[in-house]
């Protein structure tokens, strides 16, 4: 197991005694029993944030990463035009797009901006297009924001 390095934090006084209650009564160490329970505090957010379709913050860095090095691919004078293009075609393409929050369009807008496909074997979008039959009805909002998640691997 690798050792794990040790960073001093302040703390309010009222709450240090609570994690080390905690700790002597898991058996853990402190910095354990933190990091456990930040994890299961971050887990818990990110299921909140998916729940409600909010997209989470480091979604939003890993956007404006990829935005950073899209510029750069493209700013480099000493590539080839068309080899920069489909590499940031390809880095653009490959992420999911961050909504702001409040925004929410129609579900005709987003039945009308992004197809979705039937799976297949391996569980990956084939590229047969998924239309619903008259017996199951029309798609939710929900149903269809959830499908697209899912296609898109989130």
């Amino acid at each position: 197991m690798e050792r794990q390095t040790n960073r001093t934090i302040k703390i309010w006084t009222t709450t240090y005694h609570e994690p080390r209650v905690l700790a002597a009564l898991t058996g853990e160490s402190m910095s354990a029993a933190l990091e456990r329970l930040v994890m299961q505090e971050r887990e818990r957010l990110e299921q909140e944030q998916q729940r409600k379709g909010v997209v989470p913050t480091d979604q939003h860095a890993q956007f404006r990463s990829a935005v950073r090095t899209v510029l750069t691919i493209l700013l480099d004078e000493s590539s080839n035009s068309n080899d920069q293009v489909k590499r940031a075609t390809d880095i653009l393409l490959g992420l999911p797009v961050p909504m702001p929050q409040g925004v929410s369009r129609s579900l005709s807008d987003v039945e009308s901006a992004s197809p979705l496909y039937v799976a297949g074997l391996d569980g990956l979008p084939t590229t047969t297009e998924y239309v619903p039959e008259q017996a199951e009805g029309s798609l939710t909002a929900e149903e269809v924001a959830i499908m697209l998640r899912a296609q898109r691997g989130e």
